[in-house]
């Protein structure tokens, strides 16, 4: 219901829904339980696309330390915790912090899924886009490269993470004033 609300931009609404079914898993359950980490993420999630930056730290690192409680620190729903945390961080345009917190949740998700696996492209094209926003376009390109790869060889062509990833690598061959490179990206997708 939530998600639903989330997606119509309804956002008070939204967190009035998250909040009633927080409060009443915190009831339910112990207060450890995964679930309520998920809550908690869905709340961080919902914050984050208001920009309270703060307040979407805050749900996110409970959500974490719930996490951190359940499973080991290499377990994949760690992973999960820690990209939100990079993607706060991200938006609030701390890359060196953002890159931190994803290059840990790409080492549990390489070591847990097979190669393709949405969660490893995800996570490549973050790193890929905090790199360019460093203007370390050469770490950004061998990112995105890889992300690329995977896609080609597991994604249907016309696939729309395949089609941003296009895009990001012709962006930053522009940047490079590879413009010849560039087109060729950009005519792929």
């Amino acid at each position: 219901m939530g998600d639903i609300l989330v997606k119509q931009l309804k956002y008070t609404e939204a967190m009035d829904y998250y909040q009633q079914t927080l409060k009443m898993s915190e009831k339910f359950y112990s207060a450890g339980h995964v679930n309520i980490a998920v809550i908690l993420n869905q709340i961080s999630d919902l914050l984050l696309q208001q920009d309270k930056y703060d307040e979407a730290t805050d749900y996110c690192q409970r959500a974490l330390k719930i996490r951190g409680k359940l499973y080991p620190s290499d377990h994949p729903n760690m992973a999960i915790s820690l990209i939100n945390i990079g993607m706060i961080l991200e938006c609030q345009r701390k890359y060196d912090e953002a890159m931190g917190y994803y290059q840990q949740a790409l080492k549990i998700i390489e070591k847990f899924y097979p190669s393709g696996h949405t969660d490893t492209v995800l996570t490549l094209n973050r790193i890929g886009y905090v790199f360019s926003q460093q203007k370390k376009y050469d770490e950004s390109m061998d990112y995105y490269q890889r992300a690329l790869k995977m896609m080609e060889k597991f994604y249907p062509f016309d696939h729309a993470y395949t089609a941003v990833t296009l895009n990001k690598i012709g962006c930053i061959s522009l940047d490079q004033k590879k413009y010849d490179k560039a087109m060729d990206y950009f005519q792929r997708h």
